[in-house]
């Protein structure tokens, strides 16, 4: 369980991020649905998700088909930054690019 904060609009996220504070929480389960599969960088494997999420007094089900993956790599991850929001957590800095239009939203994990 944690809190988030509802925002009036998206844009908003870029400024003072001030709104209202949101109850949030995950009560979800996961099944295999079949074998891991290897591939190049790690594996994936298709799953079944049930359980329920949870955002202040409301609750919503959720029962789906989903997959999880795990990717391991040597190579050193990216320095440069994307220009976005920076998250330091210990030694390391989350970089976040968000976008509003109808591109996904970019990030790294900067050393």
């Amino acid at each position: 369980e944690a809190f988030g904060v509802t925002l009036d609009q998206p844009e908003d996220a870029m400024g003072d991020q001030w709104g209202i504070r949101t109850g949030v929480g995950l009560d979800l389960e996961w099944e295999h649905a079949a074998e891991p599969q290897p591939n190049n960088t790690g594996f994936s494997q298709d799953c079944f998700v049930n359980g329920e999420v949870l955002l202040d007094d409301m609750s919503f089900e959720v029962a789906s088909k989903g997959a999880r993956s795990r990717m391991w790599s040597a190579t050193d991850p990216p320095t440069d930054a994307l220009g976005g929001i920076s998250i330091r957590v210990g030694q390391k800095i989350l970089e976040i690019k968000p976008s509003f239009g109808d591109e996904s939203w970019c990030g790294q994990l900067l050393e």
